[in-house]
């Protein structure tokens, strides 16, 4: 996967939904090793993740970092997705740079197209 600019997080990188959907179709412990974060903090859960309690809705600026360092902990180095609504919405970007000032979940995917993609197909 492509690598976002200017992001110093070591594993940072970007990712499509289909991207993610395959890999976590293909074999069943990727899901359960997963996380997935919507920075809109409206809850679309768009893989299903919260079944598994693998699935976090954060407001990427109301968040404070007491909070962020919470789901930094549960999350730990496990793999997580996170997005927003669309390509044009900055939520993801920004909850991901909070992170990374924070030095939490080092190992994150950015999936910039968000859950909108998929709703009207």
């Amino acid at each position: 996967c492509e690598h976002v600019e200017g992001m110093s997080h070591r594993g940072c990188c970007i990712v499509t939904r289909e991207h993610v959907a395959s890999v976590l179709n293909e074999i069943d412990p990727f899901r359960r090793k997963y996380w997935f974060i919507d920075a809109t903090a409206s809850g679309h859960d768009i893989f299903g993740a919260g079944a598994a309690d693998r699935f976090r809705d954060l407001d990427h600026e109301k968040a404070g970092d007491e909070e962020l360092r919470a789901v930094g902990e549960d999350i730990g180095d496990d793999p997580v997705v996170i997005y927003c609504a669309n390509p044009k919405c900055s939520a993801a970007t920004h909850l991901i740079e909070r992170l990374g000032r924070l030095n939490l979940c080092p190992n994150f995917f950015y999936m910039p197209e968000g859950y909108e993609q998929g709703e009207d197909e």
